[in-house]
């Protein structure tokens, strides 16, 4: 009499377990890599951006300025 589980002669399940671990894992490595990227990027303070933001706005508006009013730069 056949028992209700059966061993499984082709072995697919292994490997097809095995195939999403290594899935898992590449995802995971690539996962890693990318927040090391982004670790790694140059890092400013949020005082020197926004000083950064007011200079160019600044230069702006003056070049902007300059040439309405017709003076030269």
């Amino acid at each position: 009499m056949s028992s209700p589980y059966e061993i499984r002669s082709n072995d697919n399940g292994k490997s097809k377990k095995q195939s999403m671990a290594e899935l898992k894992l590449r995802r995971l490595t690539e996962l890693n890599q990318r927040l090391q990227e982004d670790l790694n990027r140059r890092r400013i303070p949020v005082s020197e951006a926004a000083l950064e933001c007011v200079f160019r706005c600044c230069r702006q508006h003056m070049s902007t300025l300059r040439y309405t009013c017709g003076t030269p730069c």
